[in-house]
């Protein structure tokens, strides 16, 4: 039997790829994704390595900002803590942020040397509550806690 591809990955990320025998439970699916079922929802964490812990006080709240309409790529984001217009509210919530390592075969040799000796990295744990290109990325260096090596 054929499959039917039920939910994507973004090119750089790495996790379950779910797929479909039919489209019945491609369609359940995506209800249950999107929290319209009352089978209940899906709930996605995503990870992300910071240089900079996320302050204390804002582990387990949402947070939120505003993006510019005109945000296109990584090096054009650009974040408000207030409502203006057009911008995008993006709201995503902090569940940890953990003290962690990243193991030397993941890196290549200029990152490696790029990261250089004595800098403690910190896994920080996310789930989003609206869901913009480029949030989570946007959003951490808003808060002072770029994704490393980004």
């Amino acid at each position: 039997p054929s499959l039917i591809l039920a939910h994507r990955l973004d090119a750089c990320a790495s996790g379950v790829l779910v797929l479909a025998r039919t489209r019945a439970a491609q369609s359940l699916f995506t209800r249950l994704q999107a929290g319209h079922s009352a089978q209940g929802g899906v709930l996605k964490e995503y990870r992300a390595i910071v240089e900079t812990p996320i302050p204390g006080h804002l582990l387990g709240r949402e947070v939120t900002h505003y993006m510019a309409p005109e945000s296109r790529g990584p090096a054009l984001l650009r974040m408000q803590n207030v409502a203006d217009g057009s911008w995008k509210k993006c709201v995503l919530k902090i569940l940890g942020c953990t003290p962690t390592q990243v193991h030397p075969s993941h890196l290549t040799e200029s990152r490696m040397a790029a990261r250089g000796t004595g800098s403690a990295l910190h896994e920080v744990r996310i789930q989003l509550v609206t869901g913009r290109r480029h949030q989570i990325r946007a959003q951490l260096s808003a808060l002072g806690a770029p994704i490393w090596m980004d």
